[in-house]
C-alpha cells in the first residue's frame, strides 16, 4: 500500500477550513454524468432510477431495475392477452414504498419539536416509523428500543394537531417548540447529551441517504449487493443538511485527514457510518434473482417471451414465487473497513450499534464481557485490537463478546505497516451468529473470531462507529478508510 501522507493538522484550528477543501476533493460522492442529485420518484423515494455505466461483470442496481422493468413491460402485456387481473412481479416490486430517514443522532431529537407522543410500550419501531410517513407534516421521529417510546415529531403545533385523530388516534398530542419549516434546514438538531442510549433520532430526508453509491451497487446472479466505498460521514452530514451533526463530530475528535481517510482522536466513539435502510437493495437483490431464472429458462431453451406471458397470467413472471427480501429481509450484511494506529497499548477498532428496529429487551439479555465494567451499552459490540503489541490481544466487548485473545502475529502498527491499515470484515447474520476478520495491510496474515449477539434484523445495516481506548495517545490518532458493504439474500 502506498504511503498516506497527512495534510491535515488535527489540532490546528485552520484544520476545518482545510476540511472544507477535502470535502470539495476526490471524496465527494458525484451524481452520473448530466444527472441531477436528486434521483428520486418524489412519489416513491427510493424507486431509484438513471442510466449508469457498470464497474465490472456484476449489475449494477439501476442496470437491474431497468431490466426487470422491460420484463415487466412483456409481463404487463401478457396479463393482458391473456385477460388476468394479477399484476406484474415488477408492479409489486415497486409498491409499499416508505419515506426516507436521515439518521440524526443517538438519544431524542432536540429541540423537543410538537409531537405525537405513544409509550412506554408502543408497537415497534417500524410502527413508530410508519406513523410518521403516514403524516405529511411529520418532519421525523424518535424511538427509544428499551422503554419502546415513539414520538413523531412537527414543525408546528398546528401541524401536529391536524389529522392527528385519523392517523394517530391512539397518540397524544404533546406541545413543543415550533421552528423551521418541512424539509428545510435544522429541523432537528440531534442530541446533545441528553436521551437515553438506546434511543435514535430520525429526520425526513429529500433523498436516499448515499443515493449514488446505492445506485452503482454491483449485484451478481445469486442476489448478492456490493456496495461502496462510502464516501466519508463528512459528506453524508453536508448533503443531507446535518450542519449540527458535522459540528458535533468535529468535536468528538473525527475529522477528515486526506482524501480517502479519517483521524479520530475522541474518547467517546465517532460515527463513521449510520444505519441505513437496505430498502432499495432488497429491491433491486429480488429483481436480480427474477432476471437470472428467466435467463436460466432461456439458457434452458425456453421461449422468453412465452415464458413472459404464461408467468404474468399467474401473477408473476418465474417459473417458481421470487424470494421476498422486500417484506422479510435479508440474511446477513457485512461491513468493512480499514483502521489503524501508533498508539501502544490502547485498544481500538471500531464499535457496531444494532439495528434501530431491534427490540432491546429480547435480544439483550444474554452474556456480556466489557473491559471497562459498565461502560459498553447492550446494544453495541465493541472489537478492538492493539497494533505493535505482542499477539495482538483482539476482543469483543458487549453481549457475546469475549476477553483478550491471542493472535498467531502482531498487528503492524501506522508507521511500521508504512502507514497502512488493518482491516476488519464483520459479517452480521439475522440469526445473532457474526464473525470477525482481521488481516494485515499487506493481506498475507488473517484471523477470524466469532461471537453470538443480534445486531442485524434483517432490513436496517447496523451503524458504526470509530473507537479508540481513552482517546490514544497524544498525537497519534486513528487513522479509518473508507467501509464498504456486502448483503446476502
Amino acid at each position: 500500500m502506498a504511503p498516506m501522507k497527512p495534510c491535515i493538522d488535527s489540532s490546528d484550528p485552520a484544520g476545518l477550513d482545510q476540511e472544507a477543501q477535502l470535502l470539495e476533493g476526490s471524496d465527494v460522492e458525484q451524481p452520473a454524468d448530466g444527472d441531477p442529485w436528486l434521483r428520486t420518484n418524489p412519489e416513491a423515494a427510493r424507486d431509484l432510477f438513471g442510466p449508469l455505466e457498470p464497474r465490472s461483470s456484476a449489475w449494477p442496481l439501476a442496470s437491474v431495475v431497468l431490466l426487470l422493468a422491460m420484463a415487466g413491460c412483456v409481463a404487463v402485456l401478457g396479463a393482458a392477452i391473456a385477460g388476468r387481473k394479477h399484476p406484474p412481479l415488477s408492479n409489486r416490486l415497486l409498491t409499499e414504498m416508505d419515506e426516507v430517514y436521515d439518521f440524526v443522532g443517538e438519544g431524542n431529537c432536540l429541540p423537543d419539536r410538537p409531537q405525537w407522543s405513544e409509550g412506554p410500550g408502543s408497537e415497534s419501531y417500524e410502527h413508530c416509523r410508519r406513523t410518521c410517513s403516514a403524516a405529511p407534516f411529520c418532519i421525523g421521529f424518535d424511538w427509544d428500543s428499551k422503554t419502546r417510546f415513539c414520538r413523531a415529531r412537527f414543525a408546528t403545533n398546528a401541524a401536529a394537531v391536524l389529522m392527528q385523530a385519523t392517523i394517530a388516534p391512539n397518540f397524544t398530542f404533546i406541545r413543543g417548540v415550533e421552528g423551521g419549516r418541512l424539509l428545510g434546514k435544522g429541523l432537528i438538531k440531534g442530541i446533545e447529551g441528553e436521551g437515553s442510549s438506546t434511543t435514535g433520532c430520525y429526520q425526513k430526508a429529500r433523498t436516499m441517504p448515499y443515493h449514488h453509491t446505492f445506485q452503482v451497487a454491483e449485484i451478481d446472479a445469486s442476489g448478492e449487493a456490493l456496495v461502496g466505498p462510502f464516501p466519508n460521514i463528512f459528506r453524508y452530514y453536508r448533503q443531507n443538511n446535518l450542519t449540527d451533526a458535522a459540528q458535533q463530530a468535529r468535536s468528538s475528535g473525527l475529522h477528515v485527514h486526506n482524501g480517502s481517510l479519517l483521524a479520530f482522536e475522541g474518547t467517546d466513539g465517532g460515527l463513521i457510518l449510520p444505519s441505513l435502510d437496505t430498502t432499495p437493495l432488497r429491491r433491486a437483490m429480488e429483481a436480480r434473482l427474477a432476471v437470472q431464472a428467466l435467463l436460466d429458462q432461456a439458457a434452458q431453451g425456453h421461449n422468453m417471451a412465452l415464458v413472459l406471458q404464461d408467468q404474468a397470467a399467474q401473477g408473476h413472471i418465474m417459473a417458481f414465487k421470487p424470494v421476498d427480501l422486500v417484506s422479510t429481509g435479508i440474511s446477513q450484511v457485512t461491513l468493512t473497513v480499514g483502521v489503524n494506529s501508533d498508539s501502544y497499548n490502547r485498544g481500538l477498532g471500531v464499535y457496531i450499534e444494532a439495528s434501530p428496529g431491534l427490540d432491546e429487551k429480547k435480544e439483550h439479555e444474554g452474556t456480556s464481557y466489557s473491559y471497562m465494567a459498565d461502560s459498553t451499552s447492550p446494544r453495541r459490540n465493541y472489537i478492538k485490537f492493539h497494533p505493535d503489541y505482542p499477539s495482538g490481544g483482539l476482543r469483543i466487548e458487549g453481549p457475546g463478546g469475549f476477553n483478550d485473545t491471542a493472535l498467531p502475529w502482531t498487528p503492524p502498527g501506522w508507521t511500521a505497516s508504512g502507514q497502512g491499515l488493518n482491516v476488519l470484515t464483520i459479517t452480521m447474520h439475522v440469526s445473532g451468529s457474526n464473525e470477525v476478520t482481521l488481516a494485515t495491510p499487506d493481506g498475507k496474515k488473517t484471523w477470524t473470531g466469532k461471537w453470538h449477539h443480534r445486531l442485524f434484523d434483517g432490513k436496517d445495516v447496523p451503524a458504526l462507529y470509530a473507537f479508540m481506548d481513552l482517546g490514544g495517545e497524544r498525537g497519534k490518532p486513528l487513522y479509518v478508510g473508507p467501509v464498504t458493504l456486502r448483503c446476502a439474500p
